[in-house]
């Protein structure tokens, strides 16, 4: 309250001969409770600083969260619900490559996978005698078209771990520079049946070489391996 409005106030109290002690007596507890004293305005700018400190702890557990459940694209698979290898068939078949688009590509490897429940998955295919694994876009509409193919060399680990278990390759054989050409590819992470088809050249394939698929399931926050699955591939080129 400014003093003019101050004196106006008192003058309208029609009190006589207010002394001007009395006025500060009065003007002081009239600033006290007045919302522009700054004891309120201290008060107001704490509270305000409080809840905009709330505000900014609230968004931060909101992304937290969200990031927790939808950083990867998707929810992963619970743990109570987890994928089995007997949740998993797998039918692989080599053939002699029909595809013009892929003319330059000697063989084919089809690879059926069927798969009751969700669950993330990489499959690589081992087949001594071939290299320089590739795809096509222009497949039937029966055909899974993956977008691309690659590797991790802690997956390339986990194959050979997997392939050694199986007493398909030896202990001896586990350097990873011997399995440069080992690539994967994968199906989508939704239950059901999905055929792709891969291409190879011809590095001195015999048909009595190993040819096998690894399919490794992967599930948790980090994709972290669970469980592998070698399956042996059947073969029509001979």
């Amino acid at each position: 309250m400014r003093n003019d409005e101050f004196d106006k106030f008192l003058g309208e109290t029609r009190k006589p001969k207010m002394d001007e002690q009395e006025k500060n007596k009065i003007r002081q507890t009239i600033l006290h409770f007045s919302p522009d004293s700054q004891q309120e305005k201290r008060s107001i700018g704490t509270w305000k600083k409080i809840a905009v400190s709330f505000s900014s702890i609230g968004a931060v557990v909101l992304f937290a969260t969200l990031l927790l459940f939808n950083g990867d694209s998707s929810t992963p698979p619970s743990l109570g619900n987890s994928v089995t290898p007997e949740d998993v068939s797998i039918k692989a078949t080599l053939m002699v490559n029909d595809n013009d688009y892929m003319s330059h590509k000697d063989y084919v490897l089809e690879v059926v996978v069927h798969r009751e429940k969700d669950g993330w998955n990489m499959i690589y295919p081992f087949i001594q005698g071939t290299k320089v694994m590739g795809y096509t876009d222009y497949e039937a509409d029966e055909y899974f078209i993956p977008g691309s193919i690659g590797r991790k060399d802690v997956d390339v680990e986990t194959v050979i771990n997997a392939l050694i278990e199986e007493e398909i390759i030896a202990e001896t054989d586990r350097e990873l520079d011997s399995y440069s050409d080992l690539l994967s590819f994968w199906t989508p992470e939704e239950a059901g049946e999905y055929k792709v088809r891969m291409y190879f050249e011809d590095d001195g394939f015999t048909g009595n070489d190993p040819m096998y698929v690894v399919y490794i399931h992967k599930e948790g926050f980090g994709r972290e391996v669970r469980w592998t699955k070698v399956v042996e591939v059947e073969s029509e080129v001979y």
